[in-house]
């Protein structure tokens, strides 16, 4: 059960990093334009 906690918050930090990634990259084509 530990182990299945422990991989959905992995997964939930995965997420937020790869969001945060794709805004960023977003705002930083928009400033290129």
């Amino acid at each position: 059960m530990f182990s299945k906690n422990l991989q959905r918050f992995s997964i939930r930090k995965l997420s937020i990093g790869v969001a945060s990634v794709l805004i960023g990259s977003s705002l930083m084509i928009i400033n290129d334009n």
